[in-house]
């Protein structure tokens, strides 16, 4: 099921128990960047400039100087005012104090499409991934998923393996970066629910399915060629899907 990307409303307001999700395009005319950099900070320049090809620093670039833009509109800041923390595994939060409340948000970026989730109050996660064909995906799975998760997918016909192995992938992404606990969280002491027709679900966590049940995966269909998830913590929620209008 396609996802419903809208323009967003001139002022944006979170409502409780909303979760509103953004796709960024992260192709920008290179004469954009220029623009890009004034709101990154030194921290985020330093880490555009890791990477190896200059394409992949450009959507970088673009990925999170959008994210602070958008931030900033809720926030009623200018971009370059948008200040983060980071936990102990490298998750950014904002750090603006009580001025905030429980303000929440959390970014992904794959290729040419970025997806940010905002919300309050509760803990989420968000993933995307471009859909890539690749030899060794039963290899990945046996290394990365659950024992019940690899049966499943091997259970697939061969032309949806592809796929289901990242529908899978992004949702057990999706999960970790909720908690904000970086790769210290084995991918194999849980399992989510992710062959076509299915609802997305956490089944178990270290085997408890109580601990699942506190949290809800949504599918989320960012583009051709693309696969998108969130985990949040709570299932009383509103989706909202916003589609910029055009670089800030």
């Amino acid at each position: 099921m396609a996802s419903t990307w809208n323009f967003p409303p001139e002022e944006l307001q979170l409502n409780r128990g909303e979760i509103h999700i953004w796709r960024i395009w992260l192709d920008i005319p290179p004469r954009e960047f220029e623009a890009l950099q004034i709101a990154l900070s030194k921290s985020e320049m330093e880490r555009a400039e890791k990477f190896h090809f200059q394409k992949d620093r450009n959507k970088f670039l673009a990925a999170h100087s959008y994210t602070r833009w958008i931030l900033g509109r809720y926030l009623q800041l200018p971009p370059e005012q948008i200040l983060y923390k980071f936990n102990e595994h490298g998750k950014p939060e904002l750090d603006h104090g009580d001025n905030i409340g429980s303000f929440r948000f959390n970014l992904s970026h794959s290729d040419s499409i970025g997806l940010l989730a905002v919300t309050n109050k509760m803990r989420l996660g968000v993933d995307v991934e471009r859909i890539m064909h690749k030899d060794n995906i039963e290899e990945i799975a046996q290394r990365f998923f659950s024992a019940g998760e690899v049966e499943q997918l091997l259970a697939q016909p061969a032309s949806q393996r592809v796929e289901a192995f990242f529908r899978c992938w992004t949702r057990k992404e999706a999960y970790i970066k909720a908690i904000g606990g970086g790769m210290s969280i084995p991918l194999n002491q849980f399992e989510v629910t992710f062959v076509s027709g299915v609802p997305p679900q956490i089944i178990q966590i270290g085997g408890d399915r109580s601990e699942a049940a506190r949290w809800a995966l949504h599918h989320i269909h960012p583009g051709e060629e693309y696969v998108g998830a969130l985990a949040v913590e709570g299932q009383a929620i509103e989706l909202k899907f916003f589609q910029s209008s055009g670089w800030p």
